[in-house]
C-alpha cells in the first residue's frame, strides 16, 4: 500500500467519550499499515479530535490546530485531519478560511471516516469509504477503559450545544457493546468506565427490553471483567431498579457521577433541567441510604442567566448539608445558538469568578475533611501512573484523571499493578496510601 509506512499523530481534545472515538482511529489507521507516534516533529499526518462544546474548548481546537499547521515547516507533515464536535459546531466555510493550514475536514455526518478521508487526500482520490465499525487502541493505561454506549443527547438543556453537534440521543447497540467490552477485556482491562451524554437513557430508543440495568447485567456476565463504574447520570433518570443493581452487584462500584447543575429551582428551571431541588435531594438521600458508602460525584455551572448573589449561598449550604464525596464547578459559557443565550440577567464575567471562588472554597474544606475520615482503611487500588517512584492510582470510589488520586510514595511496582493499600495521610486533594500486600 502506498502509505504503509506513513506515520500518524494524534491530538484528542475534550471528554472522555471523544477518547473513545479516536481510539477507534487510531485503530483503523494502525489495521491500514501506518505507523503511530507520539512525536509530532516525525509526524507525515496529524490527527485533531477537537471538541467545540464551550467557547474556552472552541479556543483550544484551534489553537491546536494552529500549532499543528506550524508543522508543516518541518516538510515532514504532508496532511493535518481535523474531526470531533468543532467541525460540527461552526460553519465549515467559515473553518477553512480561518484554518486554511487544515487539508482534510471530516464532519461527524459525514458518510466518509476520517481513515478514507485521509488516503484520499494523500492519493487525490475522490473515492469515499463509508464508515465502519472499529476497534481501538486504547489511549489509558491497559487495565482501564470508556465504554461508549450511547450518542447525542434528546435533554436540550439551555445552556448545551450537544443536541445541535452531535443530533439526538442514540444508543449503540447491546451486542455490540458486549462484544466491545469482551474485546477489551481480552486485552487487559478490568475496569469498564460507561460514558454517555446521559447513561440513564440507555436503550430508550431502541426497545422496551434494552435499558441500562440489561445492560449492566449482561456486562456482569463477562469473566475477567472486574469493575464497572457509570457516569453522566441524570438525577431524573436515577431509578430505584438501578439503585438496586448498584447496590446488590459485585462488579459494579459504589460510585456515581450525577451532573446536578445547580441547587436553584429559579436556575434549574431557566436550565431546562427535569429536576427541581427537592427531587435532587430526595435522590441523594436515597443513594445515601440504600448505598451507605456511595462516592456521588457531580458538577455544577456557576454564573447562569439570572442567578442571583443568594443562589450562591443556598448552593453553599447545599453543599454542606450534602457533604458530596467529588465536586466539580464550570463558570456559565455564553454560546450562540443556545437558548441560555437569549435570556436576560447575564453576569459579568468578573463577579462570575468570584461566585466561582467561593463555592469552590467552600467544596475544598469539605473535601479536606472526606478525604481525612479516609484515614486508616483498607482499598483495592489500580496503578494508573508512576512519577518519581511514587505510584498514582484509583480506588472504587474514583475515576482515574478526574477526582482525587491516591499515591503511594516509594513504589516498585508496575503501571496496572493491583495492590492493597492502607490510607496513612491526606493532603487537600489527594490520598496518601502504603502497600500492605500485592495480589
Amino acid at each position: 500500500m502506498k502509505n504503509i509506512k506513513k506515520k500518524v499523530g494524534f491530538i484528542s481534545l475534550g471528554c472522555d467519550k471523544n477518547r473513545v472515538d479516536l481510539e477507534k482511529i487510531i485503530h483503523g489507521f494502525k489495521k491500514k499499515g501506518y505507523e503511530i507516534t507520539n512525536d509530532e516533529n516525525l509526524a507525515n499526518v496529524i490527527v485533531i479530535n477537537t471538541c467545540g462544546f464551550i467557547s474556552d474548548a472552541k479556543r483550544e481546537s484551534i489553537d491546536a490546530v494552529i500549532h499543528a499547521g506550524t508543522l508543516k515547516q518541518n516538510k515532514n507533515l504532508e496532511c493535518l485531519a481535523v474531526c470531533g464536535c468543532l467541525v460540527n459546531n461552526m460553519n465549515e466555510n467559515e473553518l477553512k478560511k480561518e484554518l486554511p493550514e487544515v487539508d482534510v475536514w471530516v464532519n461527524i455526518a459525514s458518510k466518509t471516516d476520517v481513515i478514507s478521508a485521509v488516503e484520499n487526500f494523500l492519493n487525490k482520490s475522490k473515492l469515499q469509504n463509508k464508515k465502519t465499525v472499529q476497534e481501538r487502541i486504547l489511549t489509558t493505561p491497559n487495565h482501564f477503559a470508556y465504554l461508549k454506549i450511547a450518542d447525542g443527547c434528546n435533554n436540550f438543556c439551555t445552556y448545551c450545544l450537544i443536541p445541535k453537534i452531535k443530533g439526538p440521543f442514540k444508543s449503540e447497540k447491546m451486542s455490540l457493546l458486549i462484544k466491545e467490552a469482551k474485546g477489551l477485556v481480552k486485552k487487559g482491562v478490568k475496569e469498564l468506565i460507561l460514558v454517555a451524554q446521559d447513561t440513564t437513557k440507555y436503550g430508550t430508543d431502541l426497545n422496551k427490553k434494552t435499558n441500562i440495568i440489561t445492560l449492566l447485567d449482561q456486562l456482569e456476565k463477562i469473566d475477567g471483567l472486574e469493575k464497572i463504574k457509570l457516569l453522566y447520570c441524570y438525577p431524573d433518570n436515577i431509578s430505584d431498579e438501578l439503585i438496586k443493581k448498584i447496590k446488590t452487584s459485585k462488579k459494579i462500584c459504589h460510585y456515581i457521577d450525577m451532573p446536578l447543575q445547580h441547587a436553584s429551582d429559579s436556575v434549574l428551571k431557566a436550565m431546562n433541567r427535569h429536576t427541581s431541588k427537592e427531587q435532587i435531594e430526595n435522590i441523594i438521600l436515597k443513594l445515601k441510604k440504600e448505598i451507605p458508602d456511595i462516592a456521588i460525584r457531580t458538577t455544577f455551572i456557576i454564573g447562569f442567566p439570572g442567578e442571583t448573589k443568594k443562589d450562591i449561598v443556598n448552593l453553599c449550604e447545599f453543599l454542606k448539608k450534602h457533604n458530596l464525596q467529588n465536586v466539580g464547578f464550570f463558570k456559565y459559557s455564553r454560546e450562540k445558538n443556545t437558548p441560555a443565550d437569549l435570556l436576560d440577567g447575564h453576569i459579568p464575567e468578573k463577579e462570575k469568578t468570584a461566585r466561582l471562588k467561593k463555592v469552590q472554597a467552600v467544596q475544598s474544606k469539605i473535601m479536606e475533611v472526606n478525604l481525612k475520615k479516609r484515614h486508616g482503611k483498607i482499598y483495592d487500588v489500580f496503578v494508573d501512573d508512576i512519577t518519581e517512584k511514587t505510584a498514582i492510582c484509583h480506588g472504587d470510589f474514583e475515576v482515574p484523571g478526574i477526582d482525587c488520586p491516591i499515591l503511594i510514595p516509594a513504589f516498585s511496582g508496575n503501571v496496572g499493578d493491583k495492590v492493597k493499600i492502607i490510607v496513612i495521610d491526606s493532603t487537600k486533594t489527594e490520598l496518601i496510601g502504603k502497600i500492605i500486600n500485592v495480589k
